[in-house]
C-alpha cells in the first residue's frame, strides 16, 4: 500500500503541468521498454498529462532487445522492434516525478550512484498480485519471457487503476 501511495503522491494530478514517469531497469532492452510502451498505450486515456519514458543504468546505449523479447511482447500488442537501449542519465533521472524500477539490484544501483529522489522510486512489483520482484528475463526462454511481460502486463493494468483520476 506504501509504494501505491507513493506513486498516486508523485503522479497526483497537477493541472497545466506535464508529469514525468521513468521507468528504469539494467540493460533497458527488456523490461523497460516493455513496461514503458504498455504503460504509454494504456495511461493515454485517463492520464494524458503523464509522459513515460525507458532507461536502463548500462551505460551501453543503442542496443536492440532481444528476439525473444520483442516476440513475446507482440503478443500483448507492444512492439519492441524500433526500441533502442538508452543509459539513465542523472539529470533524466532527477527530472522525473516518479520513477519505476524492478527488483533490488536496480535500486542497489539507483542508491550506489546516489541518485537524487530516492522517495519517488516505486517498486513495479508491488502492483503485482502477489507483489514481489520481477526478474530480469535476460537470456531467458519464450516461457521466461512470456511470464515475466504478463507480470508487468497485471502491474500496468494496476497501476493505470491507481493514477484513474477520482471521479
Amino acid at each position: 500500500m506504501r509504494q501505491r501511495r507513493r506513486l498516486r503522491q508523485a503522479l497526483g494530478s497537477r493541472p497545466g503541468r506535464r508529469l514525468r514517469l521513468l521507468v528504469l531497469c539494467f540493460g533497458n532492452i527488456c523490461r523497460s521498454p516493455f513496461a514503458a510502451e504498455l504503460l504509454r498505450a494504456r495511461l493515454a486515456e485517463v492520464r494524458p498529462d503523464i509522459e513515460v519514458a525507458s532507461a536502463g543504468f548500462l551505460a551501453v546505449e543503442g542496443r536492440r532487445s532481444p528476439d525473444t523479447a520483442v516476440a513475446r511482447a507482440a503478443e500483448l500488442g507492444v512492439d519492441l522492434s524500433s526500441h533502442r537501449s538508452r543509459y539513465a542519465r542523472d539529470a533524466e533521472v532527477a527530472e522525473a516525478d516518479a520513477v519505476l524500477i524492478f527488483d533490488g539490484a536496480n535500486l542497489g544501483e539507483y542508491d550506489r550512484r546516489g541518485l537524487p529522489g530516492r522517495d519517488r522510486v516505486v517498486a513495479f512489483g508491488a502492483f503485482c498480485d502477489p507483489p514481489g520482484e520481477i526478474e530480469d528475463p535476460y537470456g531467458g526462454d519464450d516461457a521466461t519471457f512470456r511470464a515475466t511481460y504478463q507480470r508487468i502486463a497485471h502491474a500496468v493494468d494496476a497501476i493505470v487503476a491507481a493514477l484513474r483520476p477520482a471521479r
